[in-house]
């Protein structure tokens, strides 16, 4: 009989610790209450992300009406790039965007559906002979680059190795101006970008000067980068909120006509 109550009260404890464990497994399951703003760090990069008003910046009303259509406002805080993307790394913002896809930042980020779909050419003055194909036609030259930047996983290596001459800018601006120079020859930058930004910034008769690679560098897609210091749960929420609110801002004539009023198509 001793044994009996002693197997009850077992199996009573038993059941007990299941049911609380279960509860504790559940309520660590459910996800976190969704901000009504998300703080996203950002930084110049026209025609797709700037602060200043008289320029244009289509991924970032992208960004905002795919959240808004879900519920969510947005505040954007302009900052350097490298800043940009270590303090949303550290989780003092939600997100930073956009950025382009790259090895290092799959690791650090949570990647969205793409926002932006362009290629990055290599911009240079029509005087110089250049017939791009593979990295091997640009070693000889003067690279202009952008500190924080990405230029895909191959020339980030070459720039890293020191195996190409680079000239480092804080932006496309500045690369392009040394070009002018004649102290770099040529600018890998993204086409859209590189075409705003030398009708934007700079003169008829010095913009007439440049022409572009027919070959991209690379095709490449431009994200929302979502912290992952935020709980797994959180992070996969906001992740599927926005490609959800993404997919049905794209279906609409406001997002059709953002390309079409922004971007010249050439030179």
């Amino acid at each position: 009989m001793v044994a009996n109550k002693a197997g009850v009260k077992g199996a009573l404890f038993l059941l007990t610790w299941l049911s609380l464990a279960a509860s504790g497994l559940l309520h660590a399951q459910e996800p976190s209450p969704l901000p009504k703003v998300i703080d996203i760090s950002t930084g110049e990069w026209p025609p797709f992300t700037s602060e200043r008003p008289n320029r244009h910046r289509i991924g970032l009303i992208i960004v905002e009406q795919a959240f808004l259509s879900q519920g969510i406002s947005v505040n954007f805080t302009f900052m350097p790039w490298k800043r940009a993307y270590r303090d949303a790394k550290k989780g003092a913002y939600l997100a930073t965007g956009i950025w382009l896809k790259d090895s290092q930042r799959q690791k650090d980020f949570v990647f969205s559906d793409p926002v932006i779909t362009d290629e990055i050419v290599f911009f240079h003055l029509k005087t110089l002979t250049l017939h791009y194909n593979t990295l091997k036609d640009i070693q000889h030259l003067r690279i202009a680059i952008n500190s924080g930047y990405s230029y895909g996983d191959e020339l980030n290596a070459l720039i890293q190795q020191k195996k190409i001459n680079v000239v480092k800018t804080a932006t496309p601006e500045q690369s392009f101006k040394q070009i002018l120079l004649n102290r770099a020859d040529t600018h890998p930058v993204s086409k859209l970008n590189g075409l705003y930004i030398l009708k934007d910034s700079f003169l008829p008769k010095e913009h007439a000067q440049f022409t572009f690679q027919a070959k991209p560098l690379q095709q490449y897609t431009a994200h929302l980068l979502i912290s992952k210091t935020l709980s797994p749960a959180l992070a996969k929420q906001i992740e599927t909120l926005f490609n959800k609110g993404l997919a049905q801002f794209k279906e609409t004539q406001q997002y059709k006509n953002l390309f079409n009023d922004s971007i010249p198509n050439q030179l």
